[in-house]
This record gives C-alpha cells, sequence and structure tokens, in this order.
C-alpha cells in the first residue's frame, strides 16, 4: 500500500543520485534516521528547502512496492544559517551529524531528536568559544543516550565518593575498563587519562543539572582541552570507529 505522511524532520545530509536528484538523510522522531528521494534540478525551490541542518514539517510518499521514500514537500521553520558561514560552528555540526547517521540516533529516535536539535540551536545562537563548550556538552549527552556513559560519582574499584572528598583534585579514566578510579587504584597504562576537579564536576552538572544551569558553568583551559581530549576519544570507541570529521576538522575541532 502506497502512502503520504507528514511529519517533523531535521535535514542532515544531502548526496548527489545522478544529475540533478538527491539522496536526503533525515532525522525525526518518529522514523529515526531515514533516507529519502528528493527530485529536482538546481533551480528547483524544493531542493533549496533541503538542506543540511533545516528543520521542520516534511511531506513523504512511501511506495512500498519499491521500498522507496519520495520528498514531495519540505516546510522549514529553522534555518541556522552561521552553521555554513562559520568553519568552527560547520565542523561542529557536521561532527554530530555524522555521530547520529553512524550509530542510528542510538535506537533512541525521541531522544536524539530533542538532543541534536537543542545542540544546533544553541551553535546557531552562540559565539564560538560557547560553542566548543557546547559540543562537549553535546558529546557527553549523546554518549549518555548510547549507554556508553561511564559512572562519574565514585571511584570503581574501592567505591571512594570523588565529590564528597575535601581531597578530591581529579579522577582517572580507563579506556581500556570505560571506568573512573582513584589515583590510588590506577595502575599505569597508556590508555588512561587525568581529569581534573573543574573537569569532573562539569561533567556531573552537564548529567545531572538543566542546560540553562549547565551553560552557566565555568570551564578553565586547562579544563576544556582534558575534556576534548577524553570525550573525543570516548565517543569515537562508542561508535566503533574513527569519524571522518575528526580528520577533516584536524586543527579547527
Amino acid at each position: 500500500m502506497n502512502r503520504h505522511s507528514s511529519f517533523q524532520s531535521l535535514v542532515l545530509t544531502t548526496q548527489k543520485a545522478g544529475e540533478d536528484n538527491r539522496i536526503i538523510t533525515l532525522l525525526s522522531s518518529e522514523k529515526g534516521v531515514f533516507n529519502a528521494m528528493l527530485y529536482g534540478g538546481p533551480k528547483s525551490r524544493l531542493r533549496a528547502m533541503v538542506s543540511p541542518w533545516h528543520s521542520g514539517t516534511i511531506w513523504i510518499y512511501c511506495q512500498e512496492a519499491k521500498q522507496s521514500i519520495k520528498i514531495t514537500d519540505f516546510e522549514p521553520k529553522e534555518f541556522r544559517p552561521s552553521l555554513r558561514e562559520n568553519i568552527y560552528k560547520n565542523m561542529a555540526a557536521s561532527l554530530a551529524t555524522e555521530i547520529v547517521i553512524k550509530t542510528k540516533a542510538a535506537d533512541e529516535s525521541e531522544k536524539t531528536w530533542i538532543l541534536l536539535n537543542g545542540f544546533l540551536d544553541g551553535l546557531e545562537l552562540s559565539d564560538e568559544q560557547e560553542c566548543k563548550k557546547g559540543l562537549l556538552r553535546f558529546l557527553w549527552r549523546y554518549i549518555g543516550v548510547l549507554g556508553e556513559r561511564p559512572e562519574i560519582n565514585q571511584c570503581s574499584s574501592c567505591a571512594e565518593s570523588f565529590f564528597r572528598s575535601s581531597n578530591f583534585q581529579g579522577a582517572i579514566f580507563s579506556f581500556s575498563e570505560n571506568i573512573f578510579l582513584c589515583p590510588n587504584c590506577i595502575q599505569k597504562n597508556n590508555q588512561n587519562i587525568f581529569l581534573n576537579k573543574e573537569a569532573m564536576e562539569y561533567l556531573w552538572i552537564t548529567s545531572q543539572e538543566s542546560v540553562s544551569v549547565a551553560r552557566k558553568a565555568q570551564l578553565s583551559l586547562d579544563s576544556y582541552g582534558q575534556l576534548r581530549q577524553f570525550l573525543f576519544q570516548l565517543i569515537n570507541t562508542s561508535c566503533g570507529s574513527k569519524l571522518k570529521t575528526f580528520e577533516a576538522g584536524i586543527g579547527i575541532l
């Protein structure tokens, strides 16, 4: 049976399919990540509307016999122009997009829909420095959606509480075991990384507090560098392979 339907959708990527047509990868809370065909040449109004990071109402036609989905109309409500104008914002949005496509929205399409749209809105409205912290928060939250986020409240070996201890200065993360350990329990390993107290508190605030509260949390340059290294490596591990955007964005992200 063939059918028409419409729903809210976010354009993730577009790629050529022949001379005039495009394969569009989209995200919706109903269908998750899916592909649809867009027909029309470069002068097509619809083709101009269906661009990466535009979100709004999409109309599709499903032809079940051919197992095909065709885009018949699109009414964008969010355009996010600065994601194409600023190179850092462009790379950050591309990274988030690649992660969501690669992990198929973690089989959590509604959570991913809310998280990714919120992140892209934040990129659009923020300056570059705030965008850098916003990317860290997105990665940590999405790792949680994937079910790969490690426990950060206590040492996974001796159960010593991190944030209740007056002597807490930071923790060591073991990539081989995907756990945080206190300095007394860690063994030297080149797969370990140290996160200071501020960096650990930033992760806790990001995972426990509201988005508005997390945005106000301070982060020093040293702590930012530690979290950037930690989260970039952790998301690569969670996705199962190296992400292409990292390679393309060396020196930018």
